[in-house]
């Protein structure tokens, strides 16, 4: 029985992929119960799921093409519900022709897979299939504010860096922020896109841009923190022999050790200030916490999302400055 419904769960699973592939999206990835499937480098791969908050199913496909957004969410959404209903018929069918027990067990599992994943419960940061479709096919002001929240996270959460992310998605958003009355929690999120997207760069001086732009939009409380934090590390990381180092000290007061949203970055200035103090041991130490910090943070996310590759990219580019730097000492 506990057999029977991992497989149909699964298979509820890959209705969703089989319809957002016909709907025009790209697979990433699929995690059920103890396993865990991805797509790297066109191939799939098998991996043990350590994070069991997900056990239950979850799916994700990447969006490429931007038009025709709420059919094609409609068609991929509809996906898992359509292959269980397909599931319990054809078994409902098979057990009245043959009288077998166990394809009536099966009907009655995929029809219970169906009304769980039909009822529209949940809240807004997880829902069922069902009160996704019924918030897609009301086409009201909720269906536009839930395609928005789409958009930020169809890029955020992919497996795809932050420099391949789509350019026009980024500056929609950005313009509909800046237009529209947004709720927190989305301003956020497209802050922490647009953050992302402008750190992907080549230069530090890039970096630097996107940093001070995302400053004359009001950031939150906790964005600040975040933003303040990378400018101690970029303009670090940007300099040669003229480095600023009470302007750093200044940006580095304003840092608050006790924000749990910034204890990554917190650290990490907290190194750079140090190193800069003298203190080669103490700085080299704050190191190892930051990279043990970005091993938990890897170890319990789902498949990791793409600027976590920029995140390790900007922690060796650190490493590397600090020894360099150690050596010259």
């Amino acid at each position: 029985m506990l057999l029977s419904m991992f497989v149909f769960l699964l298979l509820h699973e890959i209705g969703h992929v089989i319809a957002g592939k016909i709907a025009g999206f790209d697979f990433e990835f699929v995690i059920l119960g103890p396993i865990k499937i991805y797509k790297s480098n066109g191939k799939l791969k098998i991996f043990q799921n350590d994070n069991w908050e997900l056990a239950g199913g979850v799916t994700r496909s990447y969006l490429t093409n931007k038009t025709k957004i709420r059919k094609k969410l409609i068609i991929y959404t509809a996906g898992g519900p359509l292959i269980s209903i397909m599931l319990a018929t054809l078994f409902l069918t098979l057990g009245s022709i043959f009288n077998i027990e166990f394809l009536n067990t099966f009907f009655l599992i995929n029809i219970l897979i169906s009304l769980a994943t039909l009822l529209p419960l949940g809240d807004e940061n997880n829902k069922t299939d069902g009160k996704e479709l019924l918030t897609l096919l009301k086409n009201d002001l909720n269906t536009k504010k839930y395609l928005n929240t789409f958009l930020i996270m169809n890029e955020l959460l992919s497996v795809r860096r932050p420099k391949d992310w789509d350019i026009k998605t980024v500056e929609y958003l950005k313009n509909n922020l800046m237009t529209s009355d947004n709720s927190f929690e989305y301003k956020e999120h497209v802050h922490t896109l647009i953050y992302y997207q402008g750190m992907d760069v080549d230069t530090n001086e890039e970096r630097l841009l996107t940093l001070k732009e995302l400053m004359r939009f009001d950031p939150s409380k906790d964005l600040k923190e975040i933003l303040n934090s990378s400018r101690i590390m970029v303009e670090f990381l940007n300099s040669q022999n003229n480095l600023d180092y009470y302007k750093l000290k200044s940006l580095y007061s304003k840092l608050d050790p006790s924000n749990n949203v910034n204890e990554y970055g917190f650290l990490r200035a907290k190194c750079i200030i140090d190193f800069l103090d003298g203190e080669l041991q103490t700085a080299k130490k704050e190191l190892n916490k930051l990279n043990t910090l970005q091993q938990d943070l890897f170890n319990v996310t789902i498949v990791n999302p793409g600027y976590f590759i920029l995140e390790n990219e900007l922690l060796d580019e650190l490493k590397t400055k600090i020894k360099i730097g150690s050596v010259r000492e």
